[in-house]
């Protein structure tokens, strides 16, 4: 997650983001077998990542820090609602692992995919619920972004 936060996602405020926002990482087939057979052993710091992840974000741009609706800004990585929406993206992260990474049959490739699309609305919830700030425009942005994301070569298997 850490990775993804700081590889993956474009933090510069400088940078014209409706142009390209996320770098699609090369992965062969290889890798993504790699992670998925080390995936239990490396479980439990999932948590720690995601606070981590959180961490390099606000390093690098304070700013985003205000979306949030924080009672202690000086103590976030203890905040309830920070650690609802960790857990939510280590639960989506092992969704996306379980859902994409293993070979299933038709029927059960549709079920674990509208699994995984109840858990990222889910997730857009909590999100809300903790970074009230934001505004349609902002979601209308990072909505815009996801066909690029997605027309993006993030696997090369």
């Amino acid at each position: 997650m850490l990775w993804l936060c700081t590889n993956l996602i474009d933090t510069n405020p400088k940078h014209d983001h409706s142009q390209r926002y996320v770098r699609a990482p090369k992965l062969d087939k290889a890798a993504v077998q790699l992670m998925i057979k080390s995936w239990p052993e490396h479980f439990g710091c999932l948590f720690d990542m995601g606070l981590c992840a959180f961490e390099r974000l606000f390093e690098k741009r304070p700013d985003l820090m205000e979306h949030f609706s924080f009672t202690d800004k000086s103590n976030w990585k203890k905040d309830d609602n920070m650690k609802k929406v960790v857990l939510a993206l280590e639960q989506m992260l092992v969704h996306a692992v379980s859902v994409f990474g293993e070979e299933k049959g038709p029927q059960e490739a549709n079920e674990a995919v509208s699994g995984f699309s109840d858990l990222v609305k889910e997730l857009g919830g909590l999100h809300r619920h903790i970074a009230p700030a934001l505004t349609l425009a902002d979601f209308d942005f990072f909505f815009e972004m996801l066909p690029q994301a997605r027309s993006a070569s993030f696997f090369s298997i």
